[in-house]
């Protein structure tokens, strides 16, 4: 499968999110990507086709051989899997996700059964149905996402926190719609 059969996922059920980002995480969400194949990729569109692994509630994780059950927040990954749905390399994802987890976008955690993300950049989100679920993995993070910007910001913590909604066109392609908040 390479990312010509391949069509980047989107969360689907949520109405908004709310983000905690670095000014240098931003200026990677807003940057590009480029392929094995030389194609560019928007980094928002990876970001968000990991998000869309995302569980909302707690529950078994769907399409792995061994399914692990994962909290709210949580996503089951495989790099094999991103490799080939992405068109990269292997190693090339992996030091793409060590880039995301610097950041403070992402962390994971792997063992010889599975490998999971969680999201310490998100501080909630609204489902479709107007649930608000508070990311159990934000507040037991946050000191070391603050060590990670203050690190990669020259030593000025700058953090900004950030809504965003999901737009649906008919046609069914998504659209992220980001805005600083005040808090």
């Amino acid at each position: 499968m390479d990312k010509e059969t391949y069509s980047f996922m989107y969360p689907s059920g949520i109405a908004s999110f709310s983000f905690r980002f670095s000014g240098h995480a931003m200026q990677w969400l807003c940057g590009t990507t480029t392929d094995d194949k030389g194609r560019e990729i928007s980094n928002f569109t990876l970001f968000g086709d990991l998000l869309a692994r995302m569980a909302l509630t707690d529950g078994a994780a769907n399409g792995f051989h061994r399914p692990l059950m994962l909290s709210a927040g949580q996503a089951q990954y495989s790099e094999e899997q991103l490799s080939s749905q992405w068109n990269m390399g292997r190693k090339r994802i992996r030091n793409l996700l060590a880039t995301l987890t610097d950041m403070g976008i992402i962390d994971t955690s792997r063992s010889r059964v599975a490998s999971v993300m969680t999201f310490p950049c998100l501080l909630q989100w609204k489902t479709a149905d107007g649930g608000i679920t508070s990311n159990p993995f934000y507040p037991r993070t946050e000191g070391r996402i603050r060590a990670v910007r203050s690190r990669a910001d020259n030593g000025i913590v700058q953090t900004n926190t950030f809504r965003c909604s999901i737009l649906r066109h008919s046609t069914g392609t998504s659209l992220f719609w980001l805005w600083q908040s005040d808090g």
